[in-house]
């Protein structure tokens, strides 16, 4: 696994290597302690008695609101919907073919705007020698895997990085942020989700 991390006042960024199975089994794993609360609670639980001596852990606890009357409870009311992969939203411009899990550009779906926090999921490919000119973020956690093929990451901190298969990158936009994206490989297209 290669780590590389950078950082200033606004944003830090973070490359790890996985594969896909340990990158998928952690943002499910993410995803789970994220919004099962039960769950949550029971693993901070069981890491507080392991760490009693580490002041640095402390626990926390996120209520839901339970949508029959409204009273936050502290319980998860958590439930898995099968949604196929073509009912996503989906727009072809030539050099990228993207699928939008939420609401998204000119996808909007008032039923999958969002899961939580998690507001964005869209798995993208980007034709070679083509990518996302220079644009800003704010106040946004941002993970990309790379499924397939590499792509080039270049931001205001002045960092410059080539992402392939298998790397998973995290960067917190901070109080703000400008980076492009460009798939500078001549021969293959790249397949990422963000």
């Amino acid at each position: 696994m290669s780590t590389k991390e950078h950082s200033n006042t606004n944003s830090v960024k973070t490359t790890l290597q996985f594969p896909f199975k340990t990158a998928a089994l952690i943002a499910l794993l993410g995803l789970t302690l994220s919004f099962f609360t039960p769950l949550r609670s029971s693993l901070s639980k069981s890491i507080s008695k392991i760490s009693s001596s580490s002041a640095a852990l402390t626990t926390r606890a996120m209520a839901t609101t339970a949508a029959s009357n409204g009273h936050t409870n502290g319980t998860s009311n958590l439930k898995i919907t099968k949604r196929p992969w073509d009912a996503r939203g989906h727009a072809d411009h030539g050099w990228l073919y993207t699928y939008h899990t939420f609401a998204f550009a000119s996808y909007y779906d008032p039923n999958n705007a969002e899961f939580g926090p998690l507001r964005v999921i869209n798995e993208d490919r980007v034709e070679k020698g083509t990518g996302f000119g220079t644009h800003s973020h704010a106040e946004f956690l941002i993970w990309s895997y790379i499924v397939n093929g590499e792509l080039e990451h270049k931001d205001s901190m002045g960092n410059l990085e080539k992402l392939r298969r298998g790397e998973v990158q995290f960067t917190s936009a901070g109080t703000g942020i400008r980076h492009s994206e460009y798939n500078r490989n001549t021969k293959e297209d790249v397949h990422f989700l963000q």
